[in-house]
């Protein structure tokens, strides 16, 4: 399996998968982790670096270009 990439984090779960989605609509692989650690507490969630958006290695430049355009619009 390809190293995965960190590529954007957020403080709920909602906001990664919305990141989540516009990056399988441009066909870039990737998943979700750690949304399970912000029902514990939001104390723990941010010391664990919140919820995080990871990708193959090979798709970060394209998943961070588009992750940027995407909050630049916003």
């Amino acid at each position: 399996m390809a190293q995965l990439i960190t590529v954007a984090q957020f403080n709920v779960p909602h906001e990664a998968h919305f990141a989540r989605m516009q990056l399988e609509a441009a066909e870039i692989p990737c998943r979700v982790i750690h949304e399970d650690m912000t029902g514990l507490t939001m104390f723990f969630s941010s010391r664990a670096g919140g919820v995080k958006v990871q990708v193959p290695a090979g798709f970060e430049d394209e998943a961070r270009t588009l992750l940027a355009d995407m909050n630049r619009d916003a």
